[in-house]
């Protein structure tokens, strides 16, 4: 149960003396969460960038959409990997941001190839 419940750091923990927190139970207390900050502007740069159609393409068919909290957008398929696309927007933009928040910040109807759709980018860079 100790396991489960992700408290096992907690056990060994010397008492607490303050009151106010002392009266709280072992399972009450919470870890502090990591807090993501990141501003409108940013985020719509990075929007932007991704909807580029040398960053992105738009699928042809209608049904090809996507839909999050009521929001539905037209599906986007990336051409190039998000490593390289994370360092073409740190050339092409003045704007200094970690690969992981890039990742986080990509819009949700920009959607990472599979296999099936391989054949069709291919198809579309030789163009």
């Amino acid at each position: 149960m100790v396991r489960r419940y992700k408290v096992v750091d907690r056990i060994n923990m010397k008492p607490i003396r303050q009151p106010s927190i002392a009266k709280k139970r072992l399972l009450d207390m919470t870890t502090k969460t990591r807090n993501y900050k990141t501003t409108s502007k940013l985020e719509k740069l990075v929007y932007d960038f991704f909807e580029k159609d040398c960053n992105s393409r738009l699928y042809p068919g209608k049904k090809d959409s996507v839909t999050r909290n009521k929001i539905e957008k037209q599906k986007r398929l990336l051409l190039n990997s998000m490593k390289n696309l994370h360092t073409k927007f740190m050339e092409t933009e003045n704007a200094v941001l970690s690969y992981a928040m890039f990742c986080r910040l990509r819009p949700f109807w920009v959607v990472t190839p599979n296999i099936h759709q391989w054949e069709t980018i291919v198809y579309v860079l030789l163009m």
